[in-house]
Formats: structure tokens, sequence, C-alpha cells
């Protein structure tokens, strides 16, 4: 019988289930793609959809947003980028109101209507094929075209855009490779890191600078860094040309992600560069968004200039895209390099903490502080492989000493392993045969390093208004240098022993020449390292000056280049002594060649600095003498006095002296 279902009772039960469906699919037809609702969205065409927000864009100005401008990296009337591969309007890179509508426009392209470039295919294939042949978990390239669609492609300029319009009736796309790729690198925090200058490379003298991407692991050897760096291979490519190129933009820059433990293994292994970690105060939604932009940049060439487009330069776009508001680009308008970056994420309240991590040469160094001479004896011969590790236990030498001699023996036949001075089936055997020793003298003590942080330092451009006594007569004058530090500055922050100096000039007002300025020096580059033997370690001193300068035997401004080695020594943490021989070329009215010795003398603490420097110099029958002397106290950051004599004497022309008083001022 049927006499339940023909019942007035279950006709009504029945009818409101009927209307409940009926009411929830008009509700599901009613929400957007994107989870949200409106009562429009279904009932206009995607054509109808792209002129209302690009009308709602246009009425709203998004266009002259300083957000949207970082987002196409816009500096004055055009982007810093010229890749077409950026730009979805042919007039993108000059027109940011263009792009913004061609964005919007792709934002609404049917998936299935996207084109893939060929570029990308030959990217996707490499990878599957390099995949095949060695198993990783790194998500891979997507050639696909729902990866490739506007939303995914673009998602800093998408999130933007959806922020201020609220977009309906979007394809759908669950953008799976950014999807995978976000949750392998699992951004949560983020650092600067700015790796030392290494004299070793003309690409590295100034520092360098690149971000890290914390993740939730507690380990920051597992992050992930992100660097922009020249698409060029230094160790092939000849080192006048590289030069030349990276000053006038010869090279494509490009933005990467790697392992930060591969980074640490070039620059604080190979490289011999300590690291420091600067923390900043970004917050987790602040560094989503900055990664939505790296993403953006995947396989996009930006012009590289070695002085101002640079490694350090680039990572500033980065930082304003991720915290809006901050204008770390006001800081700089001629020229850039990593230490002064630093300075201005500072200014702007981004730099929340510092870590340290010491390089291979700098762990090494410390132990030779803590040993005595034997002991270091005993640190060659192990690290060679010449000497038993387990010889050491027979050593007269207090435990705790025996402990360090194997740590330090470690380091020192992992370092010549990196430079190529053991090969690698003895070091693994002689690293083995030491970690095998040292486990059975228990727990020892970690070195500690107290390392200056360039925040605590001064600035690299100077300029200082002096008074000046020459022979007897005043005169006043002011220097200005562009960049960035030598070996009468402070050493707070700073490699000791080095210099790298570019464009200074410095002036005085002589009051017997008609109040006319005289030209006292113009450098044009200087780099000098001054690095200190030890037992362990052998370095060469070197250093190279090209410019205008008073130390030929005339008293007038003379074209000179030297090129010069030698060799320095530090007596102690507070001073070193340096000797240099070196040929020293001039050009006046014809060209001479004189011959140099140069001995000098560096004392410094954190506040006070002494250099002084004789040189004998050989200008065919004639033989100079010549002795500069300076002395600077540091009053506060960024503000010095400094005192400097220069003394000239020749054997047949007149002896000249020269003082200078100033306030050294950095910024």
């Amino acid at each position: 019988m049927m006499a339940s279902f023909n019942s007035l009772p279950s006709v009504i039960l029945m009818t409101r289930y009927f209307l409940l469906l009926v009411a929830f699919c008009v509700y599901l037809d009613a929400v957007g793609s994107d989870g949200k609702t409106g009562k429009t969205a279904d009932f206009q065409s995607p054509d109808a959809l792209v002129q209302k927000y690009i009308q709602k864009a246009n009425e709203l100005k998004l266009y002259e947003s300083k957000h949207w401008l970082n987002l196409l990296h816009f500096r004055g009337k055009k982007s810093e980028i010229t890749d077409k591969k950026f730009f979805y309007s042919p007039a993108g890179n000059r027109d940011p109101k263009a792009e913004l509508e061609a964005t919007i426009r792709e934002f609404y392209r049917p998936i299935e209507a996207v084109k893939v470039p060929s570029y990308l295919k030959e990217i996707v294939a490499n990878a599957k094929k390099i995949q095949g042949e060695h198993r990783t978990k790194i998500p891979q390239r997507s050639a696909n075209k729902a990866d490739y669609h506007a939303i995914c492609r673009f998602g800093a300029r998408f999130d933007y855009l959806d922020g201020a319009l609220h977009f309906e009736g979007l394809p759908k796309n669950p953008c799976k490779e950014f999807t995978d790729m976000f949750a392998y690198i699992d951004p949560k925090s983020a650092s600067i890191v700015f790796p030392s200058s290494f004299m070793g490379s003309p690409a590295s003298m100034f520092g360098h600078t690149f971000l890290l991407l914390n993740s939730s692991f507690d380990s920051k050897l597992l992050a992930h860094a992100v660097d922009f760096a020249a698409q060029v291979d230094i160790s092939k490519e000849n080192p006048l040309v590289y030069m030349t190129k990276g000053l006038l933009g010869g090279y494509d820059g490009f933005y990467a992600i790697a392992p930060y433990y591969d980074k640490l293994k070039e620059y604080s292994d190979t490289e011999n560069r300590d690291i420091y970690e600067f923390g900043l105060n970004l917050s987790e939604e602040e560094v989503k968004k900055m990664y939505r932009h790296i993403w953006e940049l995947r396989d996009i060439g930006i012009e590289y200039f070695y002085f101002d487009k640079n490694c350090s330069y680039n990572m500033l776009w980065l930082l304003e895209i991720a915290r809006e508001g901050v204008d770390l680009h006001q800081y700089f308008i001629y020229q850039v390099n990593p230490p002064e970056t630093i300075f201005a994420m500072n200014n702007e309240g981004l730099i929340a903490g510092q870590e340290y991590r010491p390089s291979k040469w700098s762990k090494i160094t410390a132990y030779e502080k803590k040993l005595r001479h034997h002991a270091l004896f005993e640190v060659k011969k192990i690290s060679q492989g010449v000497k038993e590790p387990q010889s050491i236990f027979s050593e007269d030498m207090p435990h705790k000493e025996k402990q360090a001699v194997l740590e330090a023996s470690a380091e020192m036949a992992e370092y010549r392993y990196i430079k190529n001075k053991m090969p690698l089936p003895e070091y693994l055997k002689t690293a083995h045969q030491i970690a095998l020793a040292r486990s059975f003298l228990g727990k020892g003590e970690a070195l500690v390093f107290d390392p200056d942080t360039f925040l605590q330092g001064n600035q690299g451009t100077r300029m200082m208004p002096y008074a000046f006594i020459k022979n007897g007569k005043f005169a006043s004058g002011f220097e200005f240098r562009l960049a960035y530090h030598d070996i009468t500055d402070n050493d707070v922050g700073y490699l000791k022993g080095m210099q790298i100096e570019f464009l200074k000039g410095s002036f005085y007002l002589d009051g017997t020449q008609s109040s006319v300025f005289q030209l006292q020096e113009a450098k044009i580059f200087s780099v000098a390292s001054y690095g200190m033997m030890s037992y362990l370690f052998h370095p060469i001193t070197y250093r190279f000056n090209t410019g205008f300068d008073r130390s030929f035997w005339e008293d007038r401004p003379v074209y000179y280049a030297a090129l010069g080695g030698g060799a320095s020594y530090a007596v102690n943490d507070y001073l070193y002594m340096y000797y240099v021989l070196e040929p020293i070329f001039y050009v006046l009215r014809s060209s001479r060649v004189a011959l140099g010795n140069s001995l000098g003398m560096v004392a410094s603490n954190a506040r006070l600095k002494l250099t002084i420097e004789y040189s004998n110099r050989v200008y065919g029958r004639i033989i100079g003498h010549i002795l500069d002397a300076s002395f600077s106290v540091q009053i506060v950051h960024n503000l010095a006095l400094f005192v400097n004599n220069q003394s000239y004497f020749f054997n047949d022309r007149a002896t000249r002296q020269q003082n200078a008083m100033g306030l050294r001022i950095y910024f």
C-alpha cells in the first residue's frame, strides 16, 4: 500500500524539502568563483565585467598608487624592467594605466585561451629530465595553462587589485604550482643577509646582500635565500670585460631562490666571508605578500649596473612591496653599495636584530689567538695529514688545549680542502681521524665572537671641511668621497686592513693665488688589502691607486697609477704593520716611473686611530722621502675629528710641509 505517501503530512514535508533545495541552489548560483557573493556576477559577461572593473580602477586612479607603481618597478616615468615578459601591454613599462587595464583583461581570460611561451616549455622539459636523473622533493616547474594564467602568474598584482576592486565571476583556478611551491618554501619571516667584503673578486669588494625567507623549521639552514645577481660566470669572464660591462649595464640580472646552506657554503666557506643576518620585523602576511612578488619576477631579466642597479638595490623593491609606506629608494641617488642599504632599512624601522656567522677563516683565526706556538704547530701537521690526531693525547698540554687543537685541525683541514690544497679522499680520511680522536676528549668550550655591526659603524660617503697649513701659510679646504672606506677611517663595522675608495676629491682655498681653489688630491679609485700574516695563514698584501695628487717632486697635481704588493703582520688586536713595494707611474709633461718602498703602522681601538706611513721613492736620480701621519677620534656615530701631517723631502728640491685638521662627516 502507498498510504504513507498519500497522506497529507507527507506531502507537506516533501514540499518543504523541495523548496529548501531550490533555495540552496539559488544561493550557490549567486556565489562567485572566488567565494564572494554578488547579485549580478552571473548575469554579466566576462567582457562586461572587465569594463566594469577597468572603469572602477580608473575612477580610483589605482594606476597612480605607489603600490601599483612599485609592483611594476616604476622609477620616474618608466619601469626599470624592460623585459616584455613582465608586461601584458606593449606600453606597460611606460604606461602604468595601460598595464593595469591589460592585467584586468588577463584576469578574465579563459584558462583554455592562455598561451604558454616556448621558453617555459623548454625550462619544464629540462627540469623533468633532471628530475628523472635525480630524485627530488622540490616541486617542479609547470607549463600548464592554468599555472601560467594571470591570476597565478601575477599573484601580487591580483591580491592588490582584488583588495581594491573585489572581483567577481573570475575563472576558477587553484594555482597548483604556486600553492605547492609556497608550501615547500613555507615563508614565515624574513632577514637580510650581508656577506662581508671579499677582496678576491672585484664584484664583491663592497660586500653583498640577499633576502632570507625563514620557514617554520627551527634551523635556518633549511630556509631559502632570494638573491639577485648578474647572469655571468665570473671565473670564465675576463676581469676587465666584466668590470666594463658591469659598469655600463652589459649584463641582465635575475632573481633566484636557493637553499640557504648553499649560500653559506659559497660565501662563508669558499670565499671566507663573515655573514651578518639582520632580522626584519615583517609580519607573516607581509612576508607572504613579498613572496608573491618574488614569484612574479621569475625568469624576468633586469639590467644590472655594478654601482647602482645591483644586487642590493634590487632587494629594496621586495621590501617596499612587503610593507606599504616604506621608501628605501629615497636614500639613493647616484650609487648603491650593500652596507648603505642596511642603514636605509634601519632608518625605515625594518631591522629587528642581528646574528653573526663567522667564516671558516675567522674561526681558525680565533683558535690561533687561543693557542700557543707549539699547539699551532700541532694544528698545522694534523690538518695536513702529516701527523696522527691521536698523537695529541701524549702531548704535555692542558686538556682544553688538546680539545682546541683537534677542533682547529678539523677546521683547517676543511679549509685546505675547500682551497684545493687537499684531495677529497685524503680530506675525508683526515677529517674522520680527527673527529674520532676528538670524540675521546669530551665536551669543549665553544668559540665566543663579539662582532661589530655595520649599524654601529660609519656610513660610506664622507665629506670633510678642514683648515690647512702649507709651508707656514694658512688655507681652508673641503674634501668629499663618494665611497666607501680607507685605513684612516674607524674600523668598527668594517673588515680591518681593507680599503676601497671611489671618487674622492680634496680642494683648498689658497690666499696667495688670488683666492682660487687648488686641487690637493683627486682619487679615482683605490683598493687595498692588508691581510695579516700568521702562523697558519700567509695572505699577500696588495694595493692599487690611481688619480691625481701632489706626491711627485713638483708641487702640482700629477696623474699617477700605482700597483704594489707586500706583507702585513698583526702585532696584536690593536696594532698591525705592513710593507709594500710598488712601482708608481706618473704623467706630467712626459711619463715618469718611480719605485716606492712603503712601511706603515696602524693602531686603533673602538674610538681612536693612528696611521703612520713612511715611503722612500726613487725618481731616477732624485730620491724622495714622504712621511704621512694621521690621527682620528670618533666623536659620535658618523662624526670624527681628523688630523693629518704630510712631509715631503727631496735631495735637490724644496721640502714641503702640510698639516690639516677637519671634521669628517659620514652619511
